[in-house]
């Protein structure tokens, strides 16, 4: 099992903060999606940004955030206002 700090954009205090809401490795990243995982932070801090989504969707694509294709970034930041 792949562990999620090997994934890139995941350092120690976005790993702290998965944890916090129960997301502890890779797989469960994966399986779960950048979009449910970042609304389990979201509710939980109340102040969860909109590159916390996209880093966390670059870390399942295995791509640093900055290049996420610009219509995933646009889906990404539809989906963040629709929970804001």
């Amino acid at each position: 099992m792949k562990r999620i700090s090997e994934l890139p954009n995941i350092g120690d205090k976005l790993k702290e903060r998965l944890a916090a809401v129960g997301i502890e490795d890779a797989e469960t990243l994966i399986k779960m999606g950048s979009k449910v995982a970042f609304s389990k932070l979201y509710f939980y801090e109340g102040d969860t940004c909109f590159n916390c989504l996209c880093s966390l969707e670059g870390a399942i694509q295995g791509v640093r955030w900055h290049s996420l294709k610009s219509d995933v970034k646009l889906d990404l930041k539809q989906y963040y206002h629709s929970i804001i």
